[in-house]
């Protein structure tokens, strides 16, 4: 039987193997090795003037060490077997050759010749002599949990003492335990030293962590870490979790966790489940994902508990805390607001309408307000719920002495009623963005008229004509509409005599040619019907010099991302997404364009969709970031400590949401529609035999 003993020093480790009557001394500080000779048992170790003997507290075995120490830096050791009459007189030297890999074992040798050097040492040094303490007690196995691991890297190099040698069984502890406190030689082993800096004090989501295959998990646990034998492991997930039980023939019983635990939860459970929901992800995707590899993860419901239970408590706190800094910081001055509205699916027939905020200057989102259809008496349709959501977010600001000095909208009807009547205090602006993109459909849609194609040429020209006016009438609104109208004497080429305050276009020699209109054609009367309409005439007097909805619009598109209109959402799970999307942009609004290596600004080309063949280009920005996902990692841990799954779900708050729009309208029992369905399919069989 082979017999392995392990000498544990500081700062070297010593392995001696019976079989092969070998012993390797390696260093801890350059992971140097060396060999101890092996001394026939009828010579006597070399006689020394500093001799220390150790007996071992171990009963079983009862073996004892002399060991010393001479000037050509050789160590002696004399090992004796009191239960088995045998003496092995072992002599050990430093080699002097070097090693390909420190931890590679060294070949087996004859126990007559001396062994090969397998590595090269540092020259001798001065000797410090150390006392080594006399018996001591160690205990009698090693806790799973303190398993000492390889170290990843490889310390210093240090020279061997004598008196950092001592003598360790398997199992036992690395290091000798000082019986009084005054006993100065007890230091820290290299062992004690590695696993203590190995406990991580980083959060738990930001804590590597690592895929392993089930037979590489069983081949690290089958050996007993107290006797080395073989061991039956017992594998028990819970979702992410493994908790792996191994018992030895000897019955010795140990367990093992994959992952810590947040109050009884297993962390990566929660962390899967936050990470599934803080990047906007689908839940029924990414668990099938992982089914499909076989990883073992929990179900959807166990995520949907999460979810109620953690997840969305995290996502409020984390946006109130946001917000509350926004406004504090707003808090008796004057701002200037984008409002727009977003339903929550394409069409008329939305249950939701997200009406958003955010700041011109810095757009920032500051405020959100989500109604429901049928939530109050004034929602009685799709149209309705963008302006409740206007006029119940105007009055939140008020309540945060925030004012609003100017507010930039679309034209809806509502909205406008309501500013004019309600908010006169307030200057409400109509966005240029909305109207110059309806002015091009309408030139786009009657170029599709007979000798009208010449007008799908204007749409553009048109539209870049009203930013040019909104961005030169000096919020004078009088002459925006005089600066507007010149562009019907403009189509016909003509560039003097427009009458009014805006006399003569202001623009250069105009040179090439161009798609110019002629007075009295199809495409001229409906050019001139479509740019002078007097709905058109009249809101242009108001229209934002300056700020515009496009970036609230971008704000839009990025939410689709998080609450995608094709999926139906609950009113809370609604609420947690829409805050998850105005934390991601709030972090992410102040990116600026990215430069290439040689400091220039990047650009992507990008085809429009609406003009075929037409290339614009595109800035590129950098990166987005993601801090905001760490702080709700860590406030959902903080709400799993706080309470178990069970109490906190058990605890939600019950808001009176409206009632599902199903539940307006009589519906018959599903036995029933059952029972419909399969007597008009036996009619129609019968009929047809």
């Amino acid at each position: 039987i082979e017999c392995v003993t392990r000498f544990s020093v500081l700062p070297h480790h010593a392995r001696y193997n019976m079989k092969n009557e070998t012993l390797q001394v390696v260093s801890k500080e350059d992971m140097a090795a060396s060999i101890i000779e092996v001394v026939p048992a009828e010579q006597k170790a070399p006689e020394t003037q500093d001799c220390s003997e150790l007996q071992l507290a171990t009963e079983d075995h009862g073996y004892s060490i002399r060991s010393a120490t001479s000037a050509d830096h050789t160590y002696s050791i004399e090992v004796q077997y009191e239960n088995k009459g045998t003496q092995v007189n072992l002599s050990a030297k430093q080699s002097k050759e070097t090693q390909t890999d420190p931890w590679e074992s060294p070949a087996v040798l004859p126990c007559t010749s001396a062994a090969p050097a397998i590595m090269k040492d540092p020259a001798p040094v001065a000797m410090k002599q150390v006392p080594v303490p006399a018996a001591v007690e160690m205990p009698a196995c090693e806790d799973f949990a303190t398993e000492q691991v390889a170290p990843s890297y490889r310390p210093t190099s240090q020279p061997f003492l004598e008196a950092d040698l001592s003598f360790e069984r398997p199992g036992m502890c690395s290091s000798p335990i000082p019986e009084e406190p005054a006993d100065t030689t007890y230091e820290a082993s290299w062992d004690e030293s590695f696993l203590s800096n190995s406990t991580s004090t980083a959060p738990l989501h930001e804590e590597p962590k690592y895929i392993v295959f089930e037979s590489c998990l069983l081949q690290l646990l089958r050996p007993c870490v107290m006797c080395q034998a073989p061991c039956k492991v017992t594998i028990v997930p819970d979702g992410t979790l493994v908790r792996a039980t191994a018992v030895c023939q000897s019955e010795h019983s140990r367990t093992w966790l994959s992952q810590p635990l947040i109050n009884n939860v297993p962390a990566c459970n929660l962390l899967l489940s936050g990470a599934m929901l803080f990047t906007g992800s689908c839940s029924a995707k990414v668990l099938r994902l992982l089914r499909l590899i076989n990883i073992q993860a929990f179900s959807e419901s166990t995520y949907f508990n999460h979810q109620a239970a953690f997840l969305q408590p995290a996502i409020e706190r984390v946006w109130n805390r946001e917000q509350q800094s926004l406004l504090q910081a707003r808090q008796g001055k004057t701002v200037r607001l984008a409002g727009d509205g977003r339903y929550d699916s394409p069409g008329y027939s939305a249950k939701f309408m997200t009406y958003t905020f955010m700041e011109m200057e810095t757009n920032k989102i500051l405020h959100y307000v989500q109604v429901q259809l049928g939530e109050s008496p004034e929602v009685k349709s799709s149209n309705a719920m963008e302006l409740h959501g206007c006029a119940k977010g105007l009055t939140f600001f008020k309540e945060e002495n925030v004012t609003v000095e100017a507010l930039v909208t679309d034209r809806h009807l509502g909205i406008k009623g309501h500013m004019r009547s309600k908010e006169p205090q307030t200057r409400h602006y109509f966005d240029a963005w909305h109207i110059a993109k309806g002015i091009s459909k309408k030139m786009l849609k009657a170029s599709k008229y007979a000798r009208c194609e010449v007008l799908a040429y204007w749409a553009q020209p048109a539209s870049n004509h009203l930013y040019w006016c909104a961005a030169n009438c000096e919020e004078d609104g009088k002459l925006l509409v005089e600066m507007w109208k010149s562009i019907n004497n403009h189509a016909l080429d003509k560039h003097t005599g427009h009458g009014g305050v805006y006399d003569r276009c202001v623009h250069d020699t105009l040179v090439g040619d161009r798609e110019w209109l002629s007075l009295g054609t199809p495409a001229h009367k409906r050019f001139v019907s479509i740019t002078m309409q007097k709905v058109l005439l009249r809101d242009l007097e108001h229209v934002s010099p300056a700020g515009h909805t496009y970036n609230l619009e971008s704000y839009h598109s990025m939410l689709i991302r998080f609450a995608p209109k094709s999926v139906a959402f609950t009113g809370p799970i609604m609420h947690a997404r829409t805050r998850l999307a105005a934390l991601h942009h709030n972090e992410n609004s102040g990116r600026v364009q990215a430069v290439t290596r040689k400091g220039q600004p990047k650009f992507k080309r990008r085809m429009q969709r609406g003009k075929m063949g037409t290339d614009r280009l595109k800035e590129v920005k950098t990166p987005p970031t993601y801090a905001y996902v760490g702080q709700l990692l860590s406030e959902a841990a903080a709400c799993c400590n706080e309470s178990s799954l069970r109490e906190a779900l058990g605890n939600r708050p019950r808001d009176r949401a409206p009632l599902p729009m199903a539940a307006h309208y009589p519906r018959l029992p599903k036995e029933q529609l059952v029972e419909q369905r399969m007597s008009r399919y036996s009619r129609g069989t019968a009929g047809s035999s």
